[in-house]
């Protein structure tokens, strides 16, 4: 499995009332055969997303380990209209995520802010930390 971590920050009309936006991945596979490949038509999963109360959302998922990551990718939307959408590969390269780990975690910071939208990493996925023996 791959976890797919999400953190959006400064979600546009962001009320309980207006309803917030989803957070959803496009284009993973929702099944695996006996030998643990994954196969099946591709899908949509929309996530699970907790509200911190001001104007922040998160969501950790597992998905089935791919091999194409060009066909998948992460997508915000609101009313059924896209807000901001990456692209898993692309994300994959520009932050040099290691996806041949046993144990692989694909963070993703989405940033509204006044004029742009801004997709990163969270800082804590950016810290090398290197512990004490």
């Amino acid at each position: 499995h791959f976890d797919v971590s999400v953190e959006v920050v400064g979600v546009p009309a962001l009320t309980k009332a207006s309803g917030y936006p989803s957070i959803e991945l496009v284009g993973v596979s929702p099944q695996t055969d006996f030998n643990n490949k994954a196969k099946g038509q591709a899908t949509t999963y929309v996530m699970d997303a907790s509200h911190d109360g001001n104007t922040t959302l998160a969501a950790v998922n597992n998905i089935m380990r791919h091999n194409n990551h060009e066909e998948v990718y992460l997508r915000i939307a609101a009313g059924g209209a896209s807000l901001a959408e990456v692209n898993f590969a692309q994300h994959i390269a520009k932050y040099k995520i290691d996806v041949t780990k046993h144990e692989c975690v694909i963070p993703f910071r989405v940033e509204f802010k006044p004029t742009s939208i801004s997709i990163t990493v969270p800082s804590w996925y950016l810290e090398n930390i290197t512990p004490e023996f």
